[in-house]
């Protein structure tokens, strides 16, 4: 089913209000990715060398769940991935 003919089934607005408008457009054309980059990296672990796949099905909208895999001294660690959080 398509995002068209679900607004329509269910009546919704078919345009974002004004204040939505309003607000988007104060979000800047460009983007300084270094700046951004390091202000984001404060205060958490670098992960992105680790082989991590992701467990989310064909049918997702947020691919935001993964898994990896680490061998370590003693064995092996797994790892699971979320959105908003990281477990291993």
């Amino acid at each position: 089913m398509d995002i068209l003919s679900i607004i329509r089934a269910y009546d919704l607005p078919g345009e974002f209000p004004e204040d939505v408008k309003e607000e988007v457009s104060r979000i800047p054309d460009h983007v300084d990715v270094e700046a951004d980059r390091d202000t984001a990296a404060k205060g958490r672990e670098d992960w992105r060398k680790v082989p991590t796949v992701t467990v989310d099905g064909p049918d997702t909208k947020d691919i935001d769940d993964a898994i990896s895999v680490e061998k370590t001294k003693t064995g092996y660690r797994l790892g699971f991935t979320s959105r908003t959080w990281r477990s291993t």
